[in-house]
């Protein structure tokens, strides 16, 4: 079977294996665009922390914007809190988020050592060809710094301190670690929330002896017009190998009474029609 059918358990599944590997050589197996965005997401300063029960409406708001903007399935707030509240410790919310003040004083630093170099440059009076283009790139880099300086400066005033960039929820078995839930801000995505709350939980499995990193559900159709494409194309440059599961079914223990419970569904969907 393919698709997804909220009745049954997940039937496909992208997963990577990290048994013998190590966070440098798992991520040498992405493909350019994954390691790319982690690595623009590291030099944003992009940080991650598990939230706590009483936080878990952090989470809630990021997914309720992802779902109204991709028109996902809902879950509702108490299915979630009974989701956490089951897990217990094997529940795992982690928040994506960048702290503005911590990435402007970081920018500016790098900035001013940027104009100081140039400045340098500049003093020699004989400049090779050489130097010549690296003052000529030093000054493309100065240029992209001081318009991020006045991007992150303009919404430190307008958003605050710390902007919320992506939040998942998880839970982790005994040799793994799944990824259920999701939700990210379309506003902040040029920070790679997402990408860093994924390559953290990579390193948290490696950290915590988990051999597998579960991205879950897929609908098993990988054509072009299915439903999940973008989700399989991203999760696919994250190189995870496909799992197709046995599927399940249901086993009556008392027929008698299984065959009232089907009797009752099939009136009660003639009702509703």
């Amino acid at each position: 079977t393919t698709k997804y059918d909220r009745s049954s358990q997940v039937r496909w599944m992208g997963v990577n294996y990290l048994k013998g590997e190590t966070p440098a050589s798992l991520k040498k197996q992405f493909d350019s665009q994954r390691k790319r965005n982690i690595n623009k997401a590291i030099n944003y300063g992009v940080k991650v922390r598990f939230l706590k029960r009483d936080e878990l409406n952090i989470f809630l708001d990021l997914y309720r914007e992802t779902e109204a903007r991709t028109g996902f399935v809902s879950k509702t707030d108490e299915y979630f809190y009974n989701f956490i509240d089951t897990y217990g410790d094997k529940a795992l919310v982690p928040l994506a988020y960048i702290d503005l003040d911590d990435y402007i004083k970081s920018l500016q630093t790098s900035l001013n050592d940027k104009e100081t170099r140039r400045d340098q440059m500049m003093s020699k009076e004989n400049k090779s060809d050489k130097q010549l283009k690296k003052i000529t790139e030093l000054d493309k880099q100065i240029e992209h710094d001081q318009k991020e300086l006045l991007h992150a400066s303009e919404l430190r005033q307008t958003d605050g301190q710390i902007l919320n960039l992506a939040s998942g929820v998880y839970f982790a078995n005994a040799y793994e670690v799944n990824y259920f839930s999701g939700g990210s801000s379309e506003k902040y995505n040029n920070y790679m929330g997402p990408y860093m709350m994924h390559w953290f939980m990579m390193n948290y499995c490696f950290d915590h002896g988990y051999d597998r990193y579960n991205f879950y559900g897929l609908s098993g159709d990988f054509t072009e017009n299915s439903e999940d494409y973008g989700v399989y194309r991203f999760k696919r440059g994250f190189n995870v190998y496909i799992e197709e599961l046995i599927g399940d079914f249901y086993k009556p223990i008392n027929k008698p009474k299984y065959w009232l419970f089907k009797t009752l569904n099939r009136i009660r969907k003639k009702i509703k029609k």
